[in-house]
């Protein structure tokens, strides 16, 4: 990420993972650095000797100003930048926990799920896609957010299986309680630029990446990583720039059987209106 480069960062290596962090402050924010690095190494090493080696990943850890260079407008909230294996984390917490008066614990919880959500966009990027993709964005958006959830939830269910849980308790409650202005698979992609990453669709949005926390859990409790292995062994990635959601969901099907019974059944899941 060019804007990266324009910043003056600290750097750290751990194994598979480096750790870049603000310069300005910097012993403040060393700590905080090795011990998010730390997080994200141990789970970058556990794809890497299940699926294969190869995999490196870059974390930056910013300061509120640095990561508003980088940023280009999103919430302060930890995002990925899956081209360049790249996972960026605000610094500070204490925005998150405070968003929605939320409790301590659940808060870091949440910060520790949606942190391994980021870090699985750049592991599948170098898995699926190592000559990257067009325009650093992937060919089906609701299918990139699938595999991260799934990639996510297969780490947590083998190293933090209550941390596991605990996404799927969340994921049930919201996708109950949640309230998307739209649930289809094909509405998501049509939406996601003009609306979906806007503030105006942040329910919608979370609404799905709920959704997307429990087809995860099933795909993983009934294929483990084979699901993954399969999906990188059989569809078409030479030509996944004319991929659509119903061409996408077709070659699923025969992967996975019950990806149709699962879009047809998210209008249902929505609560209405």
């Amino acid at each position: 990420m060019s804007r990266l480069e324009t910043l003056d960062l600290e750097q750290i290596e751990l194994d598979g993972v480096t750790v870049v962090y603000s310069a300005t402050d910097p012993a403040s924010l060393e700590g905080e650095a090795r011990r998010t690095g730390a997080f994200l190494a141990e789970a970058a090493g556990f794809f890497e000797a299940r699926l294969g080696q190869g995999l490196h990943v870059i974390v930056a850890v910013l300061n509120a100003r640095d990561f508003r260079t980088v940023s280009m407008g999103r919430h302060a909230r930890t995002f990925s930048a899956p081209v360049d294996r790249l996972v960026v984390v605000p610094a500070r917490r204490d925005g998150f926990v405070l968003e929605g008066g939320q409790d301590r614990t659940r808060a870091h919880r949440m910060l520790d799920v949606i942190r391994l959500h980021e870090l699985s966009h750049a592991v599948a990027a170098a898995y699926l896609y190592p000559a990257g993709f067009d325009d650093d964005r992937p060919p089906v958006r609701w299918f990139d957010e699938l595999i991260a959830s799934y990639l996510a939830h297969a780490y947590m269910r083998e190293a933090m299986p209550q941390l596991a849980d605990f996404t799927q308790a969340l994921a049930r409650d919201m996708i109950r309680t949640g309230a998307p202005h739209f649930a289809s698979l094909e509405a998501y992609e049509r939406h996601y630029g003009e609306y979906m990453a806007t503030p105006q669709g942040t329910s919608t949005l979370d609404w799905f990446h709920n959704v997307f926390n429990r087809r995860a859990a099933e795909l993983y409790d009934e294929y483990g990583l084979d699901f993954f292995r399969e999906i990188r062994r059989r569809l078409p990635w030479m030509r996944y720039e004319l991929w659509t959601t119903d061409s996408l969901l077709l070659a699923l099907e025969e992967i996975a059987p019950g990806f149709f019974a699962w879009a047809e059944e998210l209008e249902y899941l929505a609560p209405r209106r």
